[in-house]
């Protein structure tokens, strides 16, 4: 049984060859958490991670056809700061 997994944020370069998308090979009654563990991506560095478009925890078992998407932290983003001066 083969799923799909995609890696975004950064985290394609745990995946064979930097890839975003590979497939993998599972065996009966692999649980999400033990795929995503054999990937080799360091629990810290995973923010969520869906099965077929659904939040899912990492003791489900997977069926195998499955789309894995592992995502990384979200940071960053616009940052104003306004002085603000009282005129006289």
């Amino acid at each position: 049984m083969k799923v799909k997994v995609k890696a975004y944020g950064g985290l394609a370069h745990y995946l064979p060859d930097r890839k975003e998308e590979i497939e993998v090979e599972i065996g009966d009654g692999m649980a999400l958490g033990d795929l995503v563990k054999g990937l080799g991506i360091p629990e810290e560095e995973i923010w969520l991670v869906s099965v077929d478009n659904a939040l899912k925890p990492k003791e489900t078992i997977l069926k195998g056809g499955e789309e894995v998407l592992i995502f990384a932290p979200v940071a960053g983003g616009l940052s104003i700061h306004c002085n603000r001066t009282k005129s006289t």
